[in-house]
């Protein structure tokens, strides 16, 4: 018994009721790369033992219209095998000659095999199958690759199609089987619905010439691409997925392109062809394919945006303006990409991608009213996609509602298991609140899903700094920071560690070099603020906490540091005012209540300093050098008797200094 296929009503959604092929929406770009999901329980390697897989189903009710989806899913999970070799990946059986079987796959998961290295091959079955080294052979100078299996069990054979059967706007549907990781430790089939985004017709590196909107992980190469008929139409080749994006680089997550080599490289016969049918003209088709290429390279985002702009001069169409928006926020220009992705969104209302770039671009720029206007719209019109739900958690993070952002974390991962932005969004949850191993916990499960993610990486590394373990934080933060060299966050994670190891002048080094990468971000003034005061430089700490506070005027800690170091150049009254506006802020800062209270003292205003050490006592009833210090006030206004009911309470808290004032200053 199967369990049935999720799928939304896609169709209908991007190109309009009946519609599919409308000219307005032809050259949409399609949206749903997570539309369905299937995993086929494969079981673990046994040669003699037969274990049928399960179905599991990472989505929710089934519309009446997903039949095709599911019929479609039934002829995946017969034809697509799993590849364990020197590489991991995927395959499709695509010939039967009798006991023989021909499995088409990408040259790159097979073509490092060496001579002495074993490679096998897993059917739906759960056997495993032995491959003959010298049955290996390259299809021409494209990334296909075939390999042969004998057995005398029956398998079914691929319905071998062409990739000319489906244009921009179809439906496609990705299979294969990922790797394994923490969050998902077998390997899995993977079934994706989706749409061609491009379908070039003239030739491109290693014969990538079909792209689609089918999330894929590592681990698919080779898997089948099919069409509504259940056709092989291309085989799954690479995923040209920024990494950091992953993890929301600023490009929206869902728009990594995922490309195929045609089948039309391959003949049903087991021959290949010298050729598919090119042109030598660029279509739209071919241009958009060119663009998306280039949209995961970050040195090519000039010539991104060129490409867009010639996009759009041919024909204006959203997915153009969306490129165009990504490339200039991944340039820097914030306020133009919004405009790119406004235009966009006027061609399609409905492109929940827009919106979701558009909301991470406004968190950058600091207007989260509008980030979370531009999620939830993003929301709104697609409920089951994890990333947007792990955004919203990122903005609920950001404004310190970690209790929903905890919610909508799990939302995500409850449609994504293996959503490493989910697992990053939880984990700083976990973080903010103090769950430290928590917090790494999560951090651990999304590093494993992407290993590169400078983000993740600095987050873990502040978390390791949280429980005083310098040493991984440090290397967390200097790997964070070699990955992303225009990120000052690990940077400022490094000096962050060394101050606390009390090593200032290296704590000031990387403060510097944070500041040298991102000088409007406060937080390395306001460090390195600190670690000179703590090298006795009180001028060059009072100069940096006044640009710390230039930055962000409203910030509680750079304001209470600098009324520190007011304090230690004795202009009291300069530090009494900024305590006040801490307390301003953060009426229960312990801390700024103390510390005005001692300012208010050395500053002879007596009364003032009683007032704010009672306030204290009154939270924190258990301090005992706050007894011992309002004690000493009381003696400075001659009131002895309160000076010695302050020093007995805390001497029976344990001071020492007030046991001794007691003894010498106090009659039994």
């Amino acid at each position: 018994m199967h369990n049935s296929v999720t799928e939304l009503p896609i169709q209908d959604k991007v190109f309009g009721q009946g519609m599919l092929m409308s000219e307005r929406y032809r050259l949409v770009k399609p949206f749903k790369g997570v539309l369905t999901a299937l995993l086929v329980a494969a079981s673990q390697p046994c040669v003699h033992s037969l274990s049928i897989g399960s179905l599991a189903i990472l989505s929710s009710q089934l519309p009446s219209h997903a039949q095709a989806a599911e019929s479609v899913a039934e002829i995946a999970k017969e034809i697509t095998v799993r590849i364990e070799g020197a590489t991991q990946g995927s395959g499709v059986i695509v010939k039967q000659d009798r006991d023989t079987y021909i499995v088409l796959t990408a040259w790159h998961v097979i073509g490092g095999q060496r001579a002495n290295e074993e490679i096998s091959i897993f059917t739906n079955d759960g056997y495993r199958h032995e491959v003959s080294l010298g049955s290996i052979r390259k299809i021409d100078n494209v990334d296909l690759g075939t390999l042969v299996f004998q057995s005398s069990r029956r398998y079914t054979s691929a319905n071998v199609g062409s990739s000319q059967s489906v244009v921009m706007g179809s439906p496609v549907y990705v299979a294969g089987f990922p790797v394994s990781t923490q969050a998902v430790p077998q390997r899995l089939l993977r079934f994706k619905a989706g749409f061609v985004e491009a379908n070039a017709k003239i030739a491109m590196p290693r014969g990538y010439q079909l792209i689609y909107s089918n999330s894929t992980l590592p681990g698919m190469s080779g898997g089948s691409v099919l069409n509504s008929k259940g056709e092989l139409v291309a085989i799954h080749g690479q995923a040209e997925i920024d990494k950091n994006l992953t993890i929301k680089a600023g490009i929206a997550v869902k728009s990594g392109s995922n490309q195929a080599i045609p089948v039309d490289h391959y003949s049903s016969s087991g021959n290949w062809s010298r050729q598919t049918n090119v042109s030598a003209s660029f279509s739209v088709d071919d241009l958009i394919l060119k663009a998306r290429n280039l949209e995961g390279d970050p040195a090519r985002q000039q010539e991104l945006l060129e490409l867009s702009d010639k996009i759009i001069s041919r024909k204006e169409i959203p997915i153009a303006y969306y490129l165009r928006g990504s490339a200039l926020n991944k340039l820097g220009n914030y306020e133009a990409s919004k405009a790119s992705l406004s235009r966009a969104i006027e061609l399609l209302p409905d492109y929940d991608e827009a919106y979701y770039l558009r909301s991470i671009i406004y968190q950058k720029t600091g207007d989260l009213g509008k980030a979370f206007s531009d999620i939830e719209k993003a929301l709104e019109l697609d409920s089951k996609y994890a990333p947007y739900f792990a955004q919203r958690a990122d903005l609920k993070n950001e404004s310190d509602d970690y209790s929903g952002a905890l919610r909508d974390s799990n939302i995500a991962l409850s449609l994504d298991s293996a959503s490493a932005f989910a697992l990053w969004t939880r984990g700083d949850s976990y973080y903010y609140t103090g769950k430290d191993e928590l917090a790494i916990r999560d951090y651990n499960l999304s590093l494993d899903l992407d290993p590169n993610s400078s983000y993740v990486l600095y987050s873990r590394g502040m978390a390791f700094n949280a429980l005083g373990q310098h040493a991984k934080s440090i290397n967390d933060c200097r790997k964070s920071a070699e990955l992303d060299t225009s990120y000052a966050k690990p940077l400022w994670c490094i000096g962050l560690n060394k101050y606390d190891l009390e090593d200032y002048p290296a704590a000031i080094d990387a403060f510097n070099s944070a500041i040298r990468v991102d000088s409007k971000w406060y937080r390395p003034y306001l460090w390195r603020a600190k670690a000179r005061m703590a090298l006795d430089d009180l001028a060059s700490a009072l100069d940096d906490i006044q640009i710390a506070l230039g930055i962000s005027p409203d910030d509680a800690y750079s304001r209470e540091t600098r009324a520190d170091i007011y304090y230690e150049l004795k202009r009291y009254m300069s530090a009494i005012n900024d305590y006040s506006a801490v307390l301003n802020i953060e009426p229960d800062n312990l801390y700024a209540l103390v510390s005005r209270g001692i300012a208010f003292m050395d500053n002879g205003d007596h009364e003032e300093a009683l007032t704010d050490l009672t306030a204290y006592i009154e939270r924190d009833a258990d301090d005992d050098s706050v007894y011992a210090l309002r004690g000493y006030i009381h003696e400075l206004m001659s009131d002895m008797k309160s000076a010695c009911a302050d020093w007995r309470v805390a001497s029976s808290l344990g001071n020492e200094n007030a046991s001794n004032e007691v003894s010498s200053k106090c009659s039994s």
